[in-house]
């Protein structure tokens, strides 16, 4: 069974919630195709399990999880954002409502990849020598190195970056 309510789903929304947090995870989303939940997972290996991946860990992540997130996850945002439009043809009462309930389910196809994800990462021994943050999120990215990216991706990494260090320091 997997753990819908695990650490690392408390972990998600309250990183999530953040001031700016979830604009800069949507624009990694949207501009660089990051994974968001991908992103999650690495933040939480390393911050709330003082664990760092490898890149053959962060491989074998996104192989763990690919086809729950390819059948259910991505499919699920496509019809979401498909229903966000105004459209004459469609009655916008009815037409909001089917997407507030898309989206709740998406939500839940998250948690359930969350959950597969952290299964993992609970499963399996650390290995030897992971990556740093950064090198993580370069992996993740798909770049050798930030300057790379696009200057929105840049700005939103280094919100990211910042929020996960300071979530120690105290209340939001």
């Amino acid at each position: 069974m997997l753990e819908l309510e695990s650490p690392i789903w408390k972990f998600a929304l309250d990183f999530y919630h953040r001031p700016g947090v979830s604009d800069a995870c949507l624009t990694l989303q949207d501009d660089a195709n990051v994974d968001v939940i991908e992103l999650l997972v690495v933040l939480f290996a390393g911050h709330g399990l003082c664990r760092d991946l490898s890149t053959d860990e962060l491989a074998e992540m996104r192989r763990n999880v690919a086809s729950w997130r390819e059948m259910t996850v991505l499919p699920l945002r496509e019809i979401r954002r498909a229903l966000k439009p105004q459209r004459l043809e469609f009655p916008r009462h009815e037409k909001e409502i089917l997407r507030a309930k898309v989206k709740s389910i998406e939500l839940l196809a998250e948690q359930i990849q969350i959950a597969i994800a952290y299964q993992w990462l609970t499963n399996r021994p650390p290995a030897p020598v992971g990556l740093t943050l950064e090198g993580a999120l370069e992996t993740l990215l798909g770049v050798e190195n930030f300057e790379e990216c696009p200057q929105s991706c840049r700005d939103a990494l280094v919100h990211i970056i910042m929020t996960v260090t300071s979530m120690d320091d105290g209340p939001r």
